[in-house]
């Protein structure tokens, strides 16, 4: 069992690993860990979707929002 901060270490690190057919395990492995550390591996499963910006709410809000 890794400890806290190994796992955020590995979260910050970029994917090195490049994708060439034999090594789809590892990679989809890295990628995996990476997009749930990002918090982005809901929106690539179709759990939640991107927020869309109203004509009339500022950058800074909207920015914000897709952050959270």
């Amino acid at each position: 069992m890794s400890c806290p901060m190994e796992e955020k270490d590995a979260v910050s690190r970029p994917i090195s690993t490049i994708l060439d057919g034999s090594n789809y395990p590892l990679w989809s492995q890295q990628i995996k860990s990476f997009l749930i550390g990002h918090k982005l591996w809901r929106i690539v499963t179709g759990d939640i979707v991107k927020p869309k910006q109203s004509e009339k709410e500022p950058d800074n809000k909207y920015f914000d929002r897709v952050e959270e």
